[in-house]
């Protein structure tokens, strides 16, 4: 396989071969041999790309289907060995692509749209509309069709190029440097690579052809005639073989036009409250920026956009506020981000994956949240935000154990009621968590903690049950699981009634024909109810899963192995660090501050000089992960 690429690299065609007649290990050609001629980069670029079409085509087409009833080839090592070589061409071809792109702009409006066509691969939403006066200059204009606005495209940018467009190319370079076109943002490109961009970003492409000559980017003159034009740096630039110029001449221009289709701002869907504000994220990235900076009024809000996902390059925002949140934190949150391994990155669930120290873990490490309000308050108390372009979901770090007990209500009540509430939903942890297992594990090996008159009265229970009764509690938490889980995926109008319907003729049928128990009825009912007790689906998740795990513990080993798996697990939570914040601060490890709003709230006067999570233990340890 080396001598086949090897003859592909050697054969006619190449223009990668150095120029002066020498070959790439430096040995000069036989006497005779006629010499090369120096090739333009880009030439070297086409030579590439022309070696990779043909060693595809090189690669023997085996069929998937082979005679003689030989095992399929998808099983074989050639099969393998095809798929390896596919993926490695296809990376070249990526690669390839992308040095192209890093070209300058070139000067003929021809070759700029021939290039863009190429880098989208043709793409039918691509729209070209092309302007030229006689005797004068030649524009084009690019731009994606669903992406732009209709209205701000032609009231901004056509009918002004149509009234006013000057006569000649010097005219049109100084008419667009100055920003006289009405309306967006205009700014100039000197990079193939920017110009891809913008066009996916929702920006128009409007290219003049500098055959008349263009003076350098911001010069805002034209060059005299006869004189040579100048570039940035006064020096005359140089015409490449392919005609562009050097010296970052500009003979390109975006201009954003950006407006497209999205949802409305609505009520939070997955988080509602009885008080507070009625609005929460939408999938626009920009539109989710702005509500942060309505409701955040500060010079020190700080939002940072990169690009993460190798190939679906999606916009991301780190948001914090200046002199609250940890520099550690947030350059860890960053580095994170750009260090992302997936080709395309399109969910919240991805960002949580990344900011998580501790994956393997049951208990969440970041928060998720569509609601602004929440953010808002988060980035006060020194909290990073990540905004993901096309999900309405904001990931917040760090997060402590108590986070999953809050709720935005909390807040929009007065702290008394606030407090007793998320004492409720600690208990109601507690019932959903270690609830029915510990009664499996007292009923089943340790009947002497059981009173004797309910004891008597539970044994004539369970006489005629062809159960035991961790079997009876497992399989109704399955049953109630699916109900869930059904009733989750019904149309508003008929989920809540098939919940309480279905809960009540499944429970009282199976009391009635004899297979479970009103008691672990009852419990397992209590359980599940325990779990909407929590503010969002997602905190009640991990509690869940602790449910059967903590069942099968005490089915087994009763109520030794019950309490001995409660405290692994407290000493998990204990040792667990988000972005290097302990998971159960403040109270373990024990702060004197931050009490004020945890297990309970605190009065508002008391909350006043609540301190921002800064200067935490750990937290540079986290930043150099």
């Amino acid at each position: 396989m080396s001598r086949s690429v090897r003859r592909v690299g050697w054969g006619p065609g190449d223009g990668a071969r150095p120029a002066g007649g020498q070959t790439r290990a430096g040995v000069q050609p036989p006497a005779g041999a006629p010499a090369r001629q120096p090739v333009h980069p880009e030439a070297g670029l086409k030579g590439a790309a022309g070696r990779l079409d043909r060693l595809h085509a090189r690669l023997p087409a085996w069929s998937t289907t082979p005679p003689g009833g030989r095992p399929p080839l998808a099983e074989t090592p050639a099969t393998r060995l095809r798929e390896h070589l596919e993926d490695f061409l296809g990376r070249m071809d990526r690669w390839v692509a992308d040095l192209a792109l890093e070209e300058a702009v070139p000067a003929e409006v021809r070759s700029l749209e021939a290039l863009v066509r190429d880098a989208l691969g043709h793409a039918a939403d691509l729209v070209t509309v092309p302007f030229r006066r006689p005797g004068g200059a030649e524009l084009l204009v690019m731009y994606v069709d669903g992406l732009v606005g209709d209205t701000l495209l032609n009231q901004f940018i056509l009918r002004p190029l149509l009234e006013r467009l000057p006569a000649t190319a010097p005219q049109v370079a100084r008419w667009l440097d100055r920003g006289l076109l009405p309306g967006g943002r205009v700014r100039p490109v000197t990079r193939l690579t920017e110009a891809v961009d913008g066009l996916l970003d929702g920006c128009a492409l409007i290219a003049v052809d500098a055959a008349g000559g263009l003076p350098a980017a911001g010069s805002g003159s034209a060059p005299a005639a006869g004189a040579p034009e100048q570039g940035a740096s006064g020096a005359g630039p140089a015409a490449t073989p392919d005609g562009q110029r050097a010296g970052g001449v500009t003979t390109a221009w975006l201009v954003d036009v950006q407006e497209f289709e999205h949802r409305g701002v609505d009520a939070p869907a997955t988080e509602g409250t009885i008080g507070g504000p009625r609005e929460a994220f939408v999938e626009v990235l920009r539109v989710n920026t702005a509500t942060l900076r309505r409701r955040l009024r500060t010079p020190y809000l700080r939002i940072e956009e990169l690009e993460t996902g190798r190939l679906s390059r999606t916009r991301a925002a780190v948001v914090h506020v200046a002199g609250r949140a940890d520099p550690g934190t947030v350059a860890l949150v960053r580095r994170r981000l750009e260090a992302a391994p997936w080709d395309m990155l399109f969910s919240e669930e991805q960002v949580e994956a990344l900011l998580q120290d501790r994956p393997l873990s049951l208990f969440p490490q970041t928060r998720l949240t569509e609601r602004p309000d929440v953010v808002a308050a988060g980035l006060m108390e020194g909290r990073v935000a990540v905004l993901i372009d096309g999900t309405p979901f904001a990931v917040v770090v760090p997060l402590q154990f108590w986070d999953l007990l809050q709720s935005p209500d909390d807040y929009y009540l007065r702290w008394p009621f606030a407090s007793i509430l998320r004492m409720v939903r600690l208990i109601a942890v507690l019932l959903m968590t270690v609830g029915l297992p510990l009664y499996v594990a007292v009923t089943t090996y340790n009947q002497e903690l059981i009173p004797r008159e309910f004891l008597f009265s539970l044994a004539a229970s369970r006489e005629a049950l062809p159960f035991p009764t961790a079997l009876e509690a497992v399989g109704l938490s399955f049953v109630f699981d699916i109900l869930r889980e059904a009733t989750t995926r019904l149309p508003r109008q008929v989920g809540g009634a098939l919940t309480i319907v279905g809960g009540l003729v499944i429970g009282d049928t199976a009391v009635r024909a004899g297979i479970v128990t009103a008691p672990t009825l009852i419990l397992i009912g209590v359980s599940a109810m325990a779990a909407f007790a929590l503010p969002t689906f997602a905190a009640a998740i991990p509690f869940r899963v602790l449910h059967y795990v903590f069942l099968g513990v005490a089915t087994v080993l009763g109520m030794y192995g019950l309490v001995t798996a409660f405290l692994i697990v407290l000493a998990h939570m204990v040792s667990l660090r988000s972005v290097g914040v302990p998971y159960l601060t403040p109270y373990a490890p024990y702060r004197p501050q931050g009490w004020e709003d945890a297990l309970v709230r605190a009065p508002w006067a008391m909350m006043r000089g609540k301190p921002p999570l800064i200067g935490r233990e750990g937290a540079g340890a986290g930043a150099g992960q």
